[in-house]
């Protein structure tokens, strides 16, 4: 009933989230940053490969982007695209 209690009182004390504010309109010609991660099918989510080692088209640089060692754990790599 505590641990109740307690996650209740974390989420009603948060912040809220907007993201009307961050909004970011792109023009014409602009780059659009975005990563691509692993890759596999979907009915073996253990079978996994590199997204560059696919024949896809790579940037010049690839700059790999660590968030957490639970992403380490799990396998993911973003990579840029």
């Amino acid at each position: 009933m505590r641990l109740l209690f307690l996650i209740v009182a974390i989420l009603i004390l948060l912040p809220e989230v907007d993201c009307k504010k961050k909004r970011h309109h792109y023009e014409v010609e602009e780059k659009v940053p975005f990563e691509v991660n692993k890759i596999g099918p979907y009915a073996n989510p253990s079978e996994t490969y590199e997204y560059y080692s696919l024949p896809f088209c790579q940037p010049l640089t690839i700059e790999h982007k660590h968030s957490s060692l639970g992403e380490d754990f799990t396998g993911d790599h973003k990579q840029n695209a």
